[in-house]
């Protein structure tokens, strides 16, 4: 396994250093995403909401009739993950369904106004001091 990774013309590492490298920044980003997620739960948890279903109401209303693809894309979560959380909170009353009448193979979300009301309520008890990872990084 030991041997030489040439980047270019002018850096070389061994396969242990660029396997290292490799392993402690996927470290690094494992525990942002775990500290990130923490703190996103801790804020939505008043609201009877998960992580996904909260991310699903935020790009439902920035992209305005989003497709069940757009929100398996910019959530990066599998379609069928998208789908089984915008169908609950369909049933929550949260989102409408619906299809194109020039696209019938994709399935659209909508915000009600109920959803778009609750999305507002989490946006605004939004408080950066309870982020550990907003607090860290500043300076």
């Amino acid at each position: 396994m030991e041997g030489i990774v040439k980047m270019n013309k002018d850096q070389l590492y061994s396969f242990q250093e660029a396997m290292i490298y490799s392993h402690k920044l996927s470290q690094i980003s494992k525990a942002l995403w775990k500290s990130v997620e923490k703190d996103w739960q801790n804020w939505i948890k008043d609201y009877g909401l998960n992580i996904n279903e909260h991310h699903i109401l935020w790009i439902a209303h920035h992209l305005e009739g989003a497709s069940i693809s757009d929100i398996a894309k910019f959530g990066v979560m599998h379609v069928s993950t998208a789908f089984n959380f915008s169908k609950k909170l369909e049933e929550q009353g949260y989102l409408t369904f619906s299809k194109k009448e020039d696209d019938k193979r994709n399935t659209y979300i909508c915000l009600t106004p109920k959803g778009e009301e609750l999305l507002l309520q989490t946006l605004n008890t939004y408080d950066p001091a309870k982020f550990g990872v907003f607090s860290a990084s500043m300076p």
